[in-house]
């Protein structure tokens, strides 16, 4: 895989739990409790299968890159 596809990838991919993560307040403040109970484990079920089966999947083949977004977060607060 290209490095520049495995940046792209990896940060959509961080991209996609962030916005998954941030849905987690809205439903606790406007959902009720069984609701949110739901919701908190079937998005910790996607973050995960995100993280393992998307993100590890293109960092492997570019070890560095880690290292590279985890300058950008501290850079910026986010994956850019």
């Amino acid at each position: 895989m290209e490095l520049d596809l495995a940046r792209h990838i990896a940060a959509a991919s961080y991209r996609a739990t962030a916005e998954l993560t941030a849905l987690l307040d809205a439903i606790k403040i406007h959902g009720k409790p069984e609701e949110y109970e739901a919701f908190r484990r079937a998005i910790a079920t996607c973050v995960a299968t995100i993280g393992t089966e998307v993100i590890d999947r293109a960092l492997r083949e570019h070890p560095d890159l880690d290292k590279e977004i985890e300058q950008r977060v501290r850079k910026f607060g986010f994956v850019v």
